[in-house]
């Protein structure tokens, strides 16, 4: 019986990547190649179709009179036919392409301009913060706890990421699920600091930490993360998969790992952004996988900020630290 599950998930991982390349080949051969991309040609696209119809204009009005027509017809009718070919594969190209890139740049400018109302709340609330601590902050006070909020700033930023990926793709808030990992100094066990999914089951951060995980991956080559199909991840062993996400059988995931150097340890955390039932763009649409994994990056480098300020406040005025 394991002899045949393991042939059942070797035949299903087989033809899920068949499938894949057929996508990758398809998009390549539409989209990607080095012909496709001369035939998007702007100057080709306006001068050939033109091109084309001022030949056939001689051929129909000169056919007759022009002696170098009127001799060669049968070689100028196969050049026509080949401009008419041609003319028409740039057309088909051209409508393909600006498909493609029309739906791509939509996502991508709603995407930016999501992105810059976030960081506009971001910075707004933090200013009118510190514009109230400067009423109350003494000369003898100690003004780095007065000021420094960094757990409202970072649920401040999860919560609006929430509605980023609301606005951008469809994905509401129970199709998502955003947290942030740590690993606890003195035990040694990761655990789930910040969820926006509090009431969910998810699968132990200690567990993940120890599964073939995107969360583990990326805290061992110390860099981002994004899969935009989870389960193409999983079957590469990539990522674990949870129950959730066999009930939703699709989805993408961002990990993002920070790390932060103390005297006496080191604060390791690790940001992940879910989705469940939706993917944010597709497999083998590599130009938007990383735009999305930039944009991810910067948000999560503001989150980066405010957790360093939160270690270095933890290991200020936390007594166990303290007391070393």
């Amino acid at each position: 019986m394991e002899r045949l599950t393991k042939y059942i998930k070797k035949v299903s991982f087989i033809i899920h990547e068949l499938w894949y390349l057929v996508k990758r080949g398809l998009r390549y051969v539409l989209y990607e190649n080095f012909i496709v991309r001369f035939l998007r040609n702007k100057f080709l696209q306006l001068v050939l179709p033109g091109f084309s119809g001022a030949y056939f204009l001689c051929l129909d009005i000169y056919g007759d009179q022009w002696d170098f027509i009127k001799d060669n017809k049968g070689e100028h009718e196969q050049v026509f036919f080949v401009l008419i070919v041609i003319s028409l594969t740039v057309l088909i190209v051209r409508g393909i392409a600006e498909h493609i890139e029309e739906k791509g740049k939509a996502k991508y400018i709603n995407f930016i301009e999501n992105f810059t109302r976030l960081t506009s709340k971001i910075v707004k609330s933090k200013l009118e913060r510190f514009k109230e601590s400067a009423l109350i902050v003494t000369r003898n006070g100690d003004t780095f706890k007065q000021i420094t909020k960094p757990k409202d700033q970072i649920n401040l930023i999860l919560n609006e990421v929430v509605d980023l990926l609301d606005d951008n793709f469809s994905i509401k808030e129970n199709e998502q699920c955003i947290t942030i990992m740590h690993l606890d100094p003195e035990s040694k066990k990761w655990y789930f600091k910040y969820n926006t999914q509090k009431t969910w089951n998810n699968t132990k951060a200690d567990l993940l930490m120890k599964k073939n995980s995107t969360a583990k991956e990326c805290l061992e080559i110390g860099e981002p993360i994004f899969h935009s199909d989870k389960s193409r991840a999983a079957r590469m062993e990539k990522y674990h998969l949870s129950e959730r996400d066999r009930r939703f059988k699709v989805g993408s995931v961002f990990c993002y790992p920070v790390c932060i150097q103390h005297k006496e340890y080191e604060d390791q955390y690790i940001i992940s952004i879910i989705t469940y039932g939706k993917v944010m763009c597709s497999d083998v649409d590599t130009e938007h996988s990383e735009a999305i994994k930039g944009i991810f990056s910067d948000i999560c480098r503001r989150i980066d900020l405010e957790l360093t300020l939160e270690s270095i406040k933890d290991l200020r005025y936390d007594l166990k630290w303290s007391a070393e």
